[in-house]
């Protein structure tokens, strides 16, 4: 008797189980790649983020080591500047000074020379015995290779 209760209630259910099972197992799949989609969505967006933040520090650390050049006396960068022809621009290409071992950053800093500066409304050269200062940007352009990001930092100076 006992046989038969067994064998009867087996041939109800028919493979509902498997059914519910499948589908249970599908949704969990499911569900893990959206997870993994999303940690990896995260983590290139951390990399960004870092990279991002690695070019503005390098590209700041070029404009501000013209300043300290500059605040030190040595005003070689500017004088080649105000000296070159064209576009006035010094410093195109990476320079040494910025290298700090991280072969992915490629930095570079230029010294433009804007032309003379405006003293009490006068800009068209020298006023009596004084020379006008100059105007100048200091533009730092770094760049991360492998991630594409890159930025710019110009700092405006007047020199006399």
């Amino acid at each position: 008797m006992r046989m038969e209760s067994i064998e009867t209630s087996s041939r109800g259910q028919k493979g509902a189980i498997m059914i519910v099972a499948l589908v249970l197992l599908f949704v969990v799949t499911l569900l893990a790649m959206s997870g993994l989609r999303t940690a990896s969505i995260q983590e290139r967006m951390a990399l960004n983020a870092q990279s991002s933040n690695v070019v503005f520090q390098h590209a700041e650390s070029a404009v501000n080591s013209v300043l300290w050049q500059l605040q030190d006396g040595d005003k070689t960068l500017t004088d080649e500047a105000a000296t070159q022809p064209g576009n006035n621009v010094y410093g195109e290409g990476s320079l040494g000074i910025f290298d700090d071992g991280d072969a992915d950053a490629l930095t570079t800093v230029q010294v433009r020379w804007l032309g003379t500066a405006s003293v009490d409304g006068e800009s068209r050269g020298k006023l009596g015995d004084i020379d006008p200062p100059s105007r100048y940007d200091i533009v730092g352009v770094s760049e991360v290779v492998s991630t594409g990001a890159r930025t710019t930092v110009v700092q405006g100076i007047i020199i006399n």
